[in-house]
């Protein structure tokens, strides 16, 4: 995937990057720091994929941010795990949430086809 120079964000993509990660904090890129949603290599970032992001506690915390919860749920449709899949949907009340499902679609949109992710 392509890297591209982190920047500090701020007034209005500050704002958008806040509803992507799904965080109510005000400080989004201390919140993406916090959960490693970005991979950073020296002057360079890009989005930290499923491989990069999956550790057993994953999307667990009440108040992770939406990244982590989809990050959670994709992990366990690829593990297989359906049932525990349903039950962390439903328990996560994201069977329903249109910025959850919003936020799949747009990475889908964006990724490129031949990452697993």
């Amino acid at each position: 995937m392509q890297t591209r120079s982190c920047k500090p964000f701020s007034g209005k993509i500050r704002s958008t990057l806040i509803v992507q990660i799904g965080s109510e904090s005000q400080d989004s890129i201390e919140t993406a720091r916090k959960y490693g949603i970005f991979v950073i290599n020296g002057s360079k970032c890009r989005l930290a994929l499923l491989a990069d992001r999956i550790k057993k506690d994953l999307g667990k915390n009440n108040d992770c941010p939406l990244i982590d919860a989809l990050h959670r749920t994709m992990f366990l449709w690829k593990s297989e795990k359906r049932q525990e899949l349903i039950s962390y949907l439903s328990k996560r009340n994201l069977l329903e949430d249109s910025r959850f499902w919003k936020l799949a679609q747009a990475l889908f949109e964006v990724l490129p086809r031949d990452i697993e992710d």
